[in-house]
């Protein structure tokens, strides 16, 4: 069985579920293997004798067979969560906590067992293993797999209490159980209490504070959090394999993978070695390259062999161990394994690749269009998310394995759209927030990301238990009375570093490489910097108005507004109307105009000025840059541009990536522009999330996806279809075109209604039908809107008027 099927999704809380402490009722599906049907008549088993106990079980009728077919069965579920842990109790079940898992890290500290097989070995029956079990009054008690009482109550400061009444048939008593969730704040107020009551040892108030100041730190979730715990791993063999001389051999698993080689050799005697190259590069064919240039992986090492046939791990380094977990050891990325000298014939069942990743399943987000190149793209995206995700943290690269904010931002993105799990994003943001990097405009994307995990999950946990992190990192603390911010005059005070949990400077970044950055010139003053200041600020006034906090709510939009302002008067140019690097320059780089134009800062009157000055310059960005430009040309209805620059075969394109060799997105187009590059980086791949976003338009339009946007632009494209999952199941899209005539067919989940959105160009001439039917869109501007579009299959179609 694929290790990664086995786990189901947990339910996200619903949005009527407001509080740090959350507790309510969904049904979960899980593989069951049904008990039999008990007989009617009980039968008498006081002579048996089980568990230390008699046996007995009068009135209850006894088990004594389960299937052998699981069934995708509902059971009903309790679900229960605070900031940092999350319980899923099975009242169904005997009100067993069938999961306990801790959110900082993604770990399952109970054993988990993901389908539900009872064997014949409780009181009356059946009992299921793993968990926490309640028994009472004896082992295996006849309720282990019997429904029992439940209720949730609600206690005014938050907290909430799942109830669950078992009933002893012996003895006719109910005995109530009580599992309470409290929010950390409570917790922490709880803990200060109890350390203020401990007057046995008599300590002074202000040591007091500082064991609890300990206690605190301790135990709040500052720490490394990685979802380490739950990588899997899954093996693949070659997809060739060649005999490339005596005793040597050559193997291309067809994509680049973080993993391990595993061989299966034979020698006739005990000493010989082998020779064995891992890479991601090639010399020539079937000749690993052992001189890629860069941080393109390759490996060489040799192995002493033990008489008859054994199994071997190749062993790697030290430095393949960062961040990996002990029960997965050191990995590395590689596509091609040689191995020289090998005494005994290999087959290509003795050459297996162990890939390790992060639970995704590759087969829910799926894309298909009638341009080939935009395909190969799409692929090579969609595996580096899978592929990159083998820490349980989002990290750049395998250069450095480090998590960097602007990796980040661009991988959450992509794993929303690719996937059914949220806790990755939760897991690498919330460690972001209080390991931050030096990039001025990278400390401010925690506000993006956050706000991005909300909308997408619609769980307000991340937001809420970081909110006074995340005011801080909108860098408002830094503004002038104008509302601009600056890292170089006055210096950024220790005071800011420290509430946005910093202890070195930070500096501005731009874009990055520095070779990329189209001629851009630092100033104090930065375009760049406080265009990001300026979406942090947008943001944050969502996230507080979602939080309930107005007064901020407020602030936060007066900032964003005085900043807008001020920005469009001193940062335009009066002689060209396009954004210059920053004050006390003239030129206007591109991404002195692509950020501000992908976060609506942009004025009417100047925006054609600017969306052409983007179009003309191109690509003259870098691999993070593309993700902002792309961004900016869908945001304002330049479709065709954006997929030219997609299916492009420059030199800064997807399609070069590919022509070099690289399976996974690269650190940076060539290079020329950053010669210690790898082949392993997840900032590279913005078309994950852009051709779901943007080129078939669909996005959450309110927090949870309850609502949809489904906005197509898809360019020249004759044909595409896609599927995107979302929290409450998957949309699905598929687009086709001929002539001037467009069918288009839509499948919405329940739980979503959806907007649909089009250019209004498409109508001259044309008349509109939905599900067969005639009918006449809102018009606004260049688009035209279908509303309340409900869940199901729904059909349009864009043709001539019949006669």
């Amino acid at each position: 069985m694929n290790p990664q099927k086995t786990f189901f999704s947990l339910p996200a809380a619903p949005s009527d579920c407001n509080g740090p402490a959350k507790a309510w009722t969904q049904a979960v599906r899980i593989p069951t293997y049904e008990p039999a049907t008990p007989d009617k008549n009980p039968l008498f088993l006081e002579k048996r004798v089980h568990q230390v106990s008699t046996g007995k079980v009068y009135p209850l009728p006894v088990i004594d067979a389960v299937s052998t077919v699981a069934q995708n069965r509902p059971w009903q579920a309790l679900p229960v969560k605070n900031e940092l842990i999350r319980r899923m109790i099975l009242p169904d079940i005997g009100g067993r906590i069938h999961i306990g898992l801790d959110k900082t890290n993604g770990y399952d500290f109970l054993y988990r067992q993901n389908v539900r097989k009872p064997a014949l070995v409780g009181l009356a029956g059946p009992r299921a293993s793993g968990s926490v079990e309640f028994n009472w009054p004896q082992h295996h008690r006849p309720a282990t797999f019997m429904p029992v009482n439940r209720h949730i109550e609600k206690h005014p400061d938050g907290a909430c209490t799942i109830w669950l009444n078992d009933l002893s048939w012996y003895g006719n008593i109910h005995v109530p159980t009580g599992y309470m969730a409290i929010g950390l704040r409570r917790y922490y107020s709880m803990l200060l209490q109890k350390m203020r009551n401990i007057t046995m040892l008599r300590l002074n108030s202000w040591i007091a504070l500082m064991v609890v100041a300990a206690v605190l730190v301790l135990l709040s979730p500052r720490g490394h959090a990685q979802g380490a715990q739950r990588l899997v791993r899954h093996s693949g063999t070659p997809v060739k394999f060649v005999r490339t001389g005596h005793g040597d051999y050559f193997a291309d698993f067809g994509l680049d993978w973080f993993g391990q080689l595993r061989l299966r050799l034979t020698s006739p005697v005990t000493g010989p070695t082998v020779t064995v190259l891992l890479g991601e590069k090639l010399s020539g064919p079937d000749r690993i390259d052992p001189h890629p240039g860069g941080y393109i992986a390759f490996h060489q090492v040799s192995i002493r062999l033990r008489k008859g046939t054994h199994v071997y791990n190749v062993p790697l380094t030290k430095r393949d161990a960062r961040r990996m977990p002990a029960y997965i050891g050191a990995v590395m990325p590689f596509r091609y394994a040689q191995v020289i000298g090998c005494p005994s014939a290999l087959t290509r069942q003795d050459m297996v690749q162990i890939r390790v990743h992060y639970p995704f399943d590759r087969k829910i987000a799926q894309f298909k269009s009638s341009n080939r190149n935009l395909n190969a793209v799409w692929n090579l995206c969609h595996h580096t998310i899978e592929a990159v995700s083998f820490c349980g943290l989002f990290v750049d690269g395998n250069r450095e394995r480090r998590p960097y904010e602007a990796d980040d931002l661009i991988a959450e993105l992509d794993w929303f759209n690719n996937t059914t799990d949220t806790t990755l994003p939760e897991i690498s943001d919330q460690y972001l927030i209080y390991h931050p990097t030096w990039p001025t405009e990278w400390i401010m994307q925690s506000v993006l990301m956050a706000w991005y995990d909300y909308l997408y999950t619609g769980d307000k946990t991340l937001i809420r238990h970081n909110y006074a992190a995340l005011k801080a990192k909108t860098l408002v603390a830094l503004e002038r009375p104008d509302g601009l911010i600056s890292t170089v005059t006055p210096p950024v005070p220790r005071s800011v570093l420290r509430s946005i949990y910093r202890r070195r400077p930070i500096r501005d970044v731009v874009d990055w490489p520095p070779d990329e950055r189209d001629g851009f010139v630092m100033r104090p003053i930065n375009t760049v910097v406080n265009a990001f200041h300026y979406r942090s600020l947008v943001l944050m006034s969502r996230i507080a108005g979602a939080l309930g906090h107005i007064r901020d709510q407020r602030f936060f939009e007066s900032r964003a507004r005085l900043l807008r302002r001020t920005m469009n008067k001193l940062l335009i140019s009066k002689q060209t109307g396009l954004y210059v690097d920053g004050i006390g320059t003239t030129h206007s780089s591109l991404q002195a105009n692509l950020f501000p134009l992908a976060f609506g800062l942009v004025p009417k009157a100047d925006q054609d000025r600017i969306e052409n000055f983007l179009i003309h310059q191109g690509m003259r960005c870098s691999v993070y840059g593309a993700q902002f430009l792309l961004q900016a040309l869908y945001r304002t209805g330049h479709g065709e541009a954006a997929l030219k620059l997609m299916i492009s075969r420059s030199r800064h394109s997807w399609m070069h990536m590919l022509a070099e060799g690289s399976t996974i997105t690269t650190e940076a187009w060539t290079f020329h522009s950053k010669p210690n590059e790898d082949w392993n980086h997840v900032w590279g791949s913005a078309p994950a999330n852009i051709i779901p976003r943007y080129l078939m338009g669909i996005r959450p339009l309110a927090p949870g996806f309850t609502k949809a946007l489904i906005a197509p632009q898809p360019g020249n494209l004759t044909a595409a279809n896609i599927t995107v999952p979302t929290v409450h199941g998957t949309i699905a899209e598929s687009w086709s075109r001929k002539g001037r005539n467009i069918r288009m067919m839509v499948t919405v989940p329940p739980g979503i209604t959806a907007r649909i959105q089009l250019p209004a160009s498409l109508m001259h001439g044309m008349e509109l039908q939905f599900n067969g039917k005639r009918i006449t869109p809102q018009r606004d501007g260049k688009y035209i809107f279908i509303h309340g579009v409900p869940a199901g299959r729904q059909r349009i179609t864009i043709s001539r008027p019949s006669e």
